[in-house]
């Protein structure tokens, strides 16, 4: 604008005045529109984030979580079927105990005078274990030799009436022969009547004479039979006496070590079960005055015992050892004598010895209304470190199969139809399942007969653990700002602090954030 168009009145310095009034008034108002116009920047700027996490999230990162869930469902454990042995086994626990154990006792009463062994001692077949004396033993031995004199007195007297007899019957056979004799020469020079009446004296004489010979006869040999037989039972009585004699000293009935002496000198101790027959036999061989004593005596040898000579003497078999174990209803089926089985006994650092099933009971144990049958394992060995009443476990061998293809227990599957069926990964990812035929099965392998190869995959699994660590790691790289062409959810490394994200992520971690977290 000129001067010339300037209105009247104003002079140029008011108008510079009024330029100032006004540029100053507009700088007065400028920081508050600056601040309105930030904040709305700021929101719209906050707003925008938020719809575009939310598109993210609906868009992004529920898609890639179902993904990788897909994905991770059909993560795999597998196994190779592989040629191996496949062993079932039965185990159990107990103590062992010697294998032979026996209680040698005295077989007649008597008091000991000797005792040969103490306990730790080894003895073999026929060693002396103690010796007894027994006067009422001696007693009758004496009284059955006494029988056994006189029944021989008894029998030479009859064997000697026996020949008197057989004697007398000879002369009187010889007589009738002369009498008879006589009467027929004189038949011949006498009268008729004279010769009769001497020949019928002669007859009747010889007869009655005859008839008695030989009853005697009769009777003398029944009597030597009667002493025969009562000699020949007084010998055998006082055989037996004698024989009872040796049992005084006892001795051992089986080789081993002697584990327990309960006899000692001074003890009277009684028969084990024999003192019955041996009065009984006593009796029946006597039937003197003298014999009775003797049987009195025998009696009193078995009345006068006052303890029992059970236990007298135990003589164990440490060669061999025997280990009692109880097996569970469910798997006494397979248990059978002859069985091999592998022991270990804990006190001698776990050392392994060979055993043998010995016997498996056929009445079982209830408890709990679960019923448990006892096993026992005969353990032969030559450690003399092994004693009797350690503590051992066994496991028996019930069956087993050595060269064959194998697959561990849960890759086993089973069809509709019940078959036995395995799920086979092949080269493509992909599975199949396969009908197979097993054989025997323990708890982690079992065998295959048929339907397989060596060396297949068989699928033994799932992983659940791949699952998780895939969704968390979609999730956590899609809210990062994993959007690049090659995010598919990768795992993002354990424990990286260096803050980067994971490979194929296009942003930044904030500084200090675990990666791994």
């Amino acid at each position: 604008m000129s001067d010339k168009d300037e209105p009247s009145g104003v002079t140029p310095l008011s108008q510079d005045t009024a330029e100032m009034e006004r540029v100053r008034a507009s700088t007065q108002h400028a920081p508050v529109k600056k601040s309105r116009r930030k904040l709305w920047i700021i929101l719209a700027v906050i707003a925008l984030v938020i719809l575009i996490a939310l598109l993210v999230v609906f868009l992004i990162v529920i898609p890639r979580m179902k993904a990788s869930t897909a994905q991770s469902s059909q993560q795999y454990t597998t196994s190779a079927a592989v040629t191996g042995d496949v062993s079932v086994t039965v185990s159990g626990s107990g103590n062992v105990v010697a294998a032979s154990s026996k209680t040698v006792a005295a077989s007649i009463a008597g008091t000991v005078t000797e005792v040969d062994v103490a306990v730790g001692d080894t003895v073999a077949v026929g060693d002396t274990l103690f010796v007894m004396s027994s006067d009422s033993l001696e007693s009758s031995i004496s009284a059955a030799a006494t029988t056994v004199s006189d029944k021989t007195t008894a029998l030479t007297e009859a064997q000697s009436a026996l020949e008197e007899a057989e004697e007398a019957a000879n002369t009187s056979s010889t007589t009738s022969t002369t009498n008879t004799s006589s009467a027929t020469d004189n038949q011949s020079g006498t009268t008729s009547a004279n010769t009769s009446s001497a020949t019928g004296t002669g007859s009747s004489n010889s007869t009655s004479s005859s008839s008695s010979s030989t009853s005697s006869v009769s009777s003398a040999k029944q009597a030597v039979t009667t002493a025969e037989e009562a000699l020949s039972t007084a010998e055998e009585s006082y055989e037996t006496l004698v024989a009872e004699r040796a049992d005084l000293t006892v001795t051992a009935t089986t080789a081993g070590t002697i584990t327990a002496v309960s006899v000692v000198v001074g003890d009277t101790v009684s028969a084990s079960g024999s003192s019955s027959s041996t009065s009984t036999s006593t009796s029946t061989n006597t039937s003197s005055t003298t014999n009775t004593s003797s049987t009195t005596g025998t009696s009193a040898n078995s009345t006068s015992s006052s303890s029992s000579s059970s236990d007298t003497v135990t003589i164990s078999d440490f060669t061999s050892f025997n280990l009692t174990i109880s097996v569970d209803e469910s798997d006494i089926g397979s248990i059978a004598k002859g069985q091999s089985a592998k022991v270990t006994i804990s006190a001698l650092d776990d050392e392994v010895l060979d055993g043998t099933v010995a016997s498996v009971a056929n009445v079982g144990t209830v408890s709990s209304s679960v019923a448990t049958y006892k096993v026992v394992i005969n353990i032969p060995t030559t450690d003399s470190k092994l004693l009797s009443g350690m503590s051992a476990t066994a496991v028996i061998t019930t069956s087993s199969a050595s060269n064959v293809l194998t697959v561990p227990l849960t890759a086993i599957g089973t069809s509709p139809d019940g078959s036995d069926t395995v799920t086979v990964l092949n080269s493509d990812g992909s599975t199949s399942s396969v009908v197979v035929t097993v054989g025997i099965s323990n708890d982690s392998t079992i065998e295959i007969t048929s339907g397989l190869t060596e060396g297949e995959e068989v699928v033994t699994g799932t992983s659940s653990t791949a699952s998780t660590t895939s969704s968390s790691t979609s999730l956590f790289s899609s809210l990062l700002g994993s959007s690049s062409s090659g995010g598919t959810g990768t795992a993002m490394g354990s424990g990286n602090s260096s803050g980067g994200m994971p490979s194929g992520s296009s942003g930044s971690m904030p500084s200090g954030t675990q990666g791994g977290a």
